[in-house]
């Protein structure tokens, strides 16, 4: 808990991560037009600022962002999953 993702929706589709970006562990999005970045928010630095400047050195130009923190509800229904799995 305590984790969050952004999304940064991009202007054009990317088909990779720009290999300068590799430290943010980043994901494509299903549309190729996002990318997502999950962070902890409990940790002393997000390092937002620093992926938002990185971004926009590696020219890839922003539409929007948005953030989502998952739900004590999807943890609880993930967890039961998981050990129903085994």
């Amino acid at each position: 808990m305590g984790h969050k993702k952004l999304t940064v929706d991009l202007q054009n589709e990317i088909n990779e991560i720009p290999l300068s970006l590799n430290k943010y562990n980043l994901e494509i999005g299903k549309d190729k037009k996002s990318i997502n970045y999950t962070y902890n928010v409990m940790a002393k630095s997000t390092g937002i600022t620093n992926l938002l400047q990185d971004l926009k050195d590696a020219n890839l130009k922003l539409q929007d962002l948005k953030t989502e923190q998952t739900t004590l509800e999807k943890i609880f229904v993930s967890l039961v999953k998981d050990n129903n799995e085994v």
